[in-house]
């Protein structure tokens, strides 16, 4: 619709609600992505999110129509303070001017005040919100458009490049400010996110962490190395801090699995696999090896130390119940005596009722042989299953369940 242009609001408190969402756009910066990327990239990316691209128009690509048809006595501007006139014989002419810059700014007005406000229509691009179609309307009789036309379109054309100018210098000091504080806050953000440095110990051994791996609110702390015993060494123990923090890594990679279903649907389980052990070996060097023979058979995730188990994971998409049954037989087939944690990833990729295999397997696990404990978590597809040994009834295996969603209709 034609209206005022540069009218509806004004540009200084519009951009000063801008820098107020600098933290807002780089909380939406995960840990992994910080950890990932150099200040300047991050400061590139949230920039990008809350610049404006000034205005300009391009007057050597402006074209017109017209067509005949009755006018008022008086223009369009005047009709609307007096009301309708007599119609004569007249011409609508419509002008459109490409432009390029964030179609909100044709709305607000910049802190020098000015008295005209031309009339007009910003169409911005379907593609591209940041070009676009200025229109621009006439109405005019028949006897006045050689006086008129040309006087009226070259005034509006002026009035308009000159909000543009104005704009454009609060523009170019809203752009100083929006770097300075992007700047400061990714790094208060990186100032808040760090952690020790080094973990002198994670399953009971020393390993390395991946400095460039994110650093979790909950991050491992670092553990205490147990004194060698007269006879012989320690034990690696994988500790339940350890063990939430490995789920964790696990956990959000399934989660984004689920944010893209039609992406990762079409991988199988060697593929899914062969995607968390990546992760998993971005935070601890040379930690996680895939297919690795432990014992009686090949485990799909598998943490050894000292060629001992620490953590094993069986990763399998849901063929119904039997899918379960037969990862858990896999972990206790697998299991050493020194083994005390382990996990089953499930991807349900052809089930259109996820809810429906939740409870399948809510129903199945309470029935469980073995089952000595069922606990549940805070989050619906995930439980903790404590088992007895396939070897040993006296020893307990503690299991953590979790189960993905990548269905989606083709």
């Amino acid at each position: 619709m034609i209206d005022s242009l540069f009218y509806r609001s004004a540009l200084t408190p519009f951009l000063a609600a801008r820098l107020q969402q600098i933290s807002e756009q780089l909380a939406e910066v995960c840990e992994q992505q910080l950890a990932a990327n150099s200040d300047s990239d991050i400061q590139r990316y949230v920039e990008a999110q809350l610049s404006l691209k000034p205005l300009s128009i391009f007057r050597d690509n402006i074209q017109h129509s017209w067509v005949q048809k009755p006018v008022g006595l008086m223009d369009d501007r005047d009709t609307l303070v007096f009301g309708p006139r007599d119609e004569v014989p007249g011409v609508e002419i419509r002008v459109e001017i490409p432009y390029a810059g964030s179609v909100e700014l044709w709305h607000l007005t910049s802190n020098t005040h000015r008295l005209s406000f031309p009339m007009g229509e910003p169409w911005p691009s379907a593609d591209n919100p940041n070009v676009g179609l200025l229109c621009l309307e006439y109405s005019l009789p028949l006897s006045n458009v050689e006086q008129e036309a040309k006087q009226r379109f070259e005034q509006d054309l002026a009035d308009i490049q000159r909000h543009i100018d104005a704009q454009a210098q609060e523009i170019e000091h809203f752009h100083q400010q929006l770097q300075q504080q992007v700047s400061a806050a990714i790094k208060e953000q990186r100032r808040h996110l760090s952690v020790v440095e080094k973990i002198p110990q994670l399953l009971g051994v020393p390993l390395k962490r991946n400095e460039l791996a994110p650093d979790w609110p909950d991050a491992l702390q670092p553990t205490v190395v147990k004194p060698l015993r007269a006879s012989a060494a320690a034990e690696p123990e994988l500790l339940e801090e350890q063990f939430a923090h490995i789920l964790k890594i696990i956990r959000l990679e399934g989660m984004s699995f689920e944010r893209a279903p039609t992406t990762f649907q079409q991988f199988g389980e060697e593929a899914l696999r062969d995607i968390i052990l990546a992760h998993l070996n971005g935070h601890y060097e040379g930690s996680a090896t895939g297919e690795t023979f432990n014992k009686s058979g090949k485990t799909d995730i598998h943490i050894p130390i000292d060629g001992r188990s620490a953590f094993i994971a069986e990763c399998k998409v849901w063929k119904g119940r039997k899918s379960v049954i037969a990862a858990i037989e896999q972990l206790q087939q697998y299991l050493t005596w020194r083994d005390c944690r382990a996990a089953v990833v499930v991807f349900n990729k052809h089930v259109a009722g996820f809810h429906g295999v939740l409870t399948e397997v809510s129903q199945w696990l309470v029935h469980h042989s073995e089952l000595v404990a069922l606990d549940t978590t805070s989050f619906d597809n995930e439980w903790r299953l404590t088992l007895r040994s396939a070897e040993d009834p006296q020893r307990l295996i503690h299991v953590q369940l979790m189960v993905f969603n990548l269905y989606c209709s083709e």
